[in-house]
Parts: structure tokens; C-alpha cells; sequence
């Protein structure tokens, strides 16, 4: 009777229930925490890219640019903060839950970077500056 019942109960997983990605939802909740938003950007930025920013300004943006249908997969989390010159910059953060490499990732990134930079825009002579990462 055992061995049914744990047969039965693996027959019960559904490839939904397979591809549950918690940690997604954790990443998300974790990165609202102005503290923790900092360290991570203290620890995956470029060199460059923290030496012209101030890590001290950073801020959690409510917009999202991932596509419904690709929700399960990837999800996002923009980060403004200011530059040393007092202007606005963003980090692009795509937190990808898949398992196999994923060719078209980069193009995705450009066309989510590319919306961002559209809804920034308002009477700005110039784009804002945009770090993308990948984690």
C-alpha cells in the first residue's frame, strides 16, 4: 500500500508544480529593502558603473516590463538611483528562473531596457543611463 501511495503522489505533480520558482517571489521581496537593494548592487555593479553613481540614493521602481506570457520565466526589478551629478540613473535587474540557456535573453533585455528609457522620458533631452544585469 506504501508503494502505491507514493507512486500515485508522484503522478500528482503537474509540470506547474515542477517549474514553481519561489525563490523568484523571495528575490523580489528581499530587493524592496532599501538596505538590501544596496548591497546588491554594491557587490554585482561594474567598477565603472559604482563610481558614478551614489549607491546611497537607491530606490525600488513599481514598474515592470516583462512580457505575461514570459512572467513564470523571467521577472524584473528596476532600481533608480543618482548619479554623482545629482541626475537619475537605473539598474535593470532580470532575474532569470530557467534552467537551460536562453538564446534570445539579450534581445529581450534591449526591447525591456529600450521601455524603461520610453517611460523615463518625459521633456528629457537625453536617455537615462541604464545598467543592465542578469542574475
Amino acid at each position: 500500500m506504501t508503494k502505491n501511495k507514493n507512486k500515485s503522489s508522484s503522478k500528482n505533480l503537474s509540470p506547474t508544480k515542477k517549474k514553481h520558482t519561489p525563490h523568484d517571489a523571495l528575490i523580489k521581496k528581499v530587493m524592496e529593502n532599501h538596505i538590501a537593494a544596496q548591497e546588491f548592487l554594491e557587490e554585482y555593479l561594474p567598477a565603472s558603473f559604482k563610481d558614478y553613481i551614489d549607491l546611497s540614493t537607491v530606490k525600488v521602481e513599481k514598474e515592470s516590463f516583462v512580457e505575461k506570457n514570459l512572467k513564470k520565466q523571467l521577472s524584473d526589478i528596476v532600481l533608480s538611483v543618482k548619479t554623482k551629478d545629482n541626475k537619475t540613473a537605473f539598474v535593470y535587474t532580470l532575474i532569470e528562473a530557467q534552467v537551460s540557456s536562453d538564446h534570445w535573453i539579450a534581445l529581450r533585455l534591449w526591447k525591456y531596457m529600450l521601455l524603461l528609457c520610453e517611460r523615463n522620458m518625459k521633456n528629457k533631452k537625453k536617455l537615462p543611463l541604464v545598467c543592465p544585469l542578469v542574475f
